[in-house]
């Protein structure tokens, strides 16, 4: 099967997700009420300076200033280069993580398909990850022969997904960045702190963006609206552009293609491995750990050829669900140990391979005599398990459970999806589910619910029930809704 990214909208939530041969690759979660703002730019206020961590603190109309680290300094440059109510422009680098608010960045650029924009350095950088010396000096010419070409006075950073690309197709995507980098300059010059000057694309067309490539085989959406602007801008920015195909089945799409049982799977601490043994993944605060187990690999000559198979299968799945759950940050490996230095080698050498298709920076050390593997992934935006889960209410510790705002979420798809089937429309239904959910529903999220019952054509009562747990609940005629032909449906619980 070839790769898909599929895009799942809702009034409440966009998931879209990318899946090779059937699997799902990468997930990528934004919800109504809590929008990405990475590659947001502000014209902003400096709120406080702090040179004791070499950084200021910016308001830029968030709930609290965000984190501007000092640049580094060039010879002879004041040691603070900011000071307290000065206006300055800042770039959104990372949302909010772990209880840390926005992480800012005064080096701003502009990401296109092939390149970004550095207004600010006019130097001309290549993607590290293009590993081919000639390609790297190919593009490097290119990209300075286009700035020339075109008369501008900026950088760039030529991106991956150039490889391949000629002229024409990198000067028109330095023609748009500059277009668009000409509209924020206009709105700085009239723009009155903290104010908003240039918005990042919305999340869907940012994953065409920056997932799409040539061995994307369709671009399926199941939302008439969505697939027109996406097909709009595969049609002006992608070539060549894959087919964005309209998703018009009973079955929700992600159900359709087992992306819905993926997920459940990827917020799950045990992953099995194909010989028997199987990994267990645990965040902290600070970092995440894996432990490798050999279960019940067997089948070996000795222990030390079984902790090297384990391993092995160990190490090709670590990048793989590093990726998928979007776990970034600080990563530390138990392997089994092995007393081989050879065969330790040869399982650092599996993890780098692995690890050769994922676009976030991924840096990681070698097999310690202890079997132990430090790794630093490039994080930029909360793992799945903090995106769909909260912090466990009942230990109050770092484990992390379901939320009631996932569960609201998945019982309105599945709502939707009960009404279409057995055409409910003008009748009235009782929901019945856990009392957090339900809370929810009356409250935060009672629009969704409201939009809901107006697009199906259909009355939705609530009912709380404290014998329902996570994502339980029953959906059926309100006059019948103890009969077994409502549906009591629960989804495997999350524990992180």
């Amino acid at each position: 099967m070839p790769e898909e990214l599929l895009v799942d909208v809702d009034t409440f939530e966009t998931r879209i997700a990318l899946v090779e041969d059937g699997d799902l690759v990468e997930l990528h979660v934004e919800r109504s009420d809590a929008r990405s703002q990475v590659g947001n730019i502000y014209l902003g206020t400096v709120d406080r300076v702090a040179p004791s961590v070499q950084a200021a603190f910016v308001d830029i109309g968030a709930a609290r200033p965000g984190f501007l680290p000092f640049p580094r300094r060039a010879e002879g440059e004041a040691d603070v280069p900011w000071r307290e109510g000065q206006r300055v422009p800042v770039q959104v680098a990372k949302d909010p993580l772990n209880g840390k608010g926005l992480r800012l960045t005064a080096e701003l650029s502009l990401a296109g398909r092939h390149v970004v924009l550095t207004p600010f350095d006019a130097s001309v950088a290549v993607s590290r990850r293009i590993d081919d010396d000639a390609e790297r000096t190919r593009l490097a010419d290119l990209a300075a022969a286009s700035l020339e070409s075109l008369g501008l006075a900026h950088g760039c950073i030529v991106r991956t997904a150039a490889v391949g690309v000629d002229a024409r197709q990198l000067c028109d995507d330095l023609e748009r960045l500059d277009a668009a980098w000409r509209r924020v300059g206009k709105r700085w010059d009239s723009a009155v702190p903290p104010t908003l000057i240039h918005d990042e694309l919305p999340m869907a067309l940012r994953a065409v963006r920056d997932l799409v490539g040539p061995e994307t085989g369709a671009i399926v959406v199941d939302d008439r609206a969505t697939q027109e602007r996406l097909a709009d801008y595969v049609s002006g920015t992608l070539a060549p552009a894959p087919p964005v195909r309209l998703y018009d089945g009973a079955l929700g799409m992600f159900d359709a293609y087992g992306v819905e049982t993926a997920i459940r799977r990827a917020l799950q601490p045990n992953v099995p491995l194909p010989g028997g043994g199987h990994l267990l993944i645990e965040h902290t605060r600070a970092l995440t750990t894996i432990d490798v187990n050999s279960g019940t690999a067997s089948g070996a000559a000795n222990l030390e050829a079984t902790a090297l198979a384990t391993n092995l299968q160990a190490a090709r799945t670590i990048p793989r669900e590093l990726r998928r759950r979007n776990i970034g940050g600080i990563i530390v490996v138990d392997f089994i140990d092995m007393h081989d230095a050879a065969h330790r080698e040869a399982v650092s050498a599996a993890l780098a391979a692995a690890a050769h298709g994922d676009p976030a920076l991924f840096r990681a050390s070698g097999v310690s005599p202890l079997g132990l593997v430090e790794i630093s992934r490039r994080r930029i935006r909360p793992s799945l398990v903090q995106q769909l889960g909260e912090r466990c209410p009942t230990c109050a510790g770092d484990r992390y459970v379901g939320s009631p705002q996932s569960a609201c979420y998945d019982i309105l798809r599945a709502a939707r999806q009960r009404v279409a089937a057995v055409d409910d429309r003008g009748r009235e239904l009782l929901l019945q589910a856990p009392r957090p959910v339900v809370e929810r529903l009356r409250g935060d999220d009672a629009r969704h619910l409201a939009a809901l019952c107006e697009a199906l054509d259909c009355r939705i009562g609530l009912c709380p029930r404290d014998d329902f747990a996570g994502r339980e609940f029953r959906l059926a005629p309100a006059s019948g809704a103890d009969e077994p032909a409502g549906a009591r449906r629960q989804a495997e619980p999350m524990r992180q």
